[in-house]
This record gives structure tokens, C-alpha cells and sequence, in this order.
């Protein structure tokens, strides 16, 4: 992104860190270095050859209830939103992957259980 005869070059890493807090607000979960790990491993930002931002979100739980197509939806448009509100990056696409279903309550043990599987 070129301002003022400069460049302003914007890391993978910031990407992934709104990403990652925009999980965590409209999730409604608590930020804690376990639950960082988990939701930021399942994060994956690639670049288009024109600099455009697509967000992959893999292995997603979806708290039960929900309707599925209009929560990811929201969560979607949330990041995309955010992105570009951020950075003035264009964000070409946000996949989502869901994989599983929970009880609210569990979501929070599941990942906890997780990562705990993980680090075995």
C-alpha cells in the first residue's frame, strides 16, 4: 500500500490477530493463551497476486442452536468488515469450514480438552 512515496506493508501475523479477536468477541469466549492457540492455529490468511486478503477458518464449532448459514454469515461479514476498516486491505473472500456443533457451555472444554490432546 503506497502513502505518501512510502509503503506501508501490513504482516500476516495483524491479519490473523483480527481475526482472531473477532472469533473471540462474537463467540462470546474468554481470552486465555489456550484458547488463543487453538482458534489462531485454525486461522489461515493467504494473499491474492494484487494484495488482496483471503481468510480460511478451518475445523470451526458452531455453538448448537444457532443457524448455522446466518451465524457464520455474521461472523464472515464481522471479519471482512474489520479488515478492511483496519488495514484498507481488500478482502476478497472469508471461507469458513464448520466442522462440529456444540453446547455453548462446552465449547470453552472442548477446546481446552484439545489442546491439551495436542501438546501430548
Amino acid at each position: 500500500m503506497e502513502y505518501h512515496g512510502g509503503k506501508i506493508e501490513i504482516s500476516d501475523n495483524v491479519l490473523k490477530e483480527i481475526v482472531y479477536r473477532d472469533l473471540m468477541e462474537y463467540m462470546e469466549l474468554q481470552d486465555d493463551p489456550k484458547t488463543r492457540k487453538r482458534l489462531k492455529k485454525i486461522v489461515v490468511i493467504q494473499r491474492t497476486p494484487e494484495d488482496n486478503v483471503v481468510v480460511a477458518i478451518k475445523s470451526l464449532k458452531v455453538p448448537y442452536g444457532e443457524k448455522i448459514p446466518e451465524y457464520v454469515k455474521g461472523l464472515m461479514e464481522k471479519i471482512k468488515e474489520d479488515i478492511e476498516r483496519m488495514t484498507e486491505l481488500k478482502v476478497e473472500a472469508v471461507n469458513v469450514q464448520v466442522e462440529d456443533v456444540v453446547e455453548k457451555e462446552k465449547l470453552k472444554e472442548i477446546e481446552e480438552d484439545e489442546l491439551s490432546q495436542d501438546e501430548e
